[in-house]
């Protein structure tokens, strides 16, 4: 299933370059001092209700739905301190 059609993806890739350094958006998983403090639910809340409104549709993305997004995500796009807290997770968990 295809969460976006190409014009939006074309659209939400603008938007980002918009809300991003050029260097944030460029290597996303550096460690950046402007991407540290910007709270990452907070930020896509934001990017989609803006996003969807410029097409004048439905929110399909509210915050109960980002899970969706990892779905689709390589394992290569994730920052690795999340990856090492989830591997942590699944470490404990599995006692």
């Amino acid at each position: 299933m295809e969460l976006f059609g190409a014009n939006a993806v074309k659209r939400a890739e603008e938007m980002l370059r918009k809300r991003m350094t050029a260097d944030d958006y460029d290597n996303p998983l550096a460690n950046s001092a402007t991407l540290r403090d910007i709270r990452g639910s907070e930020f896509l809340d934001t990017f989609f209700r803006d996003l969807f409104a410029e097409f004048k549709i439905y929110n399909p993305m509210p915050k109960r739905e980002f899970s969706r997004v990892a779905e689709y995500m390589d394992p290569s796009e994730i920052h690795p301190e999340v990856i090492g807290i989830l591997d942590e997770i699944a470490r404990i968990l599995a006692r």
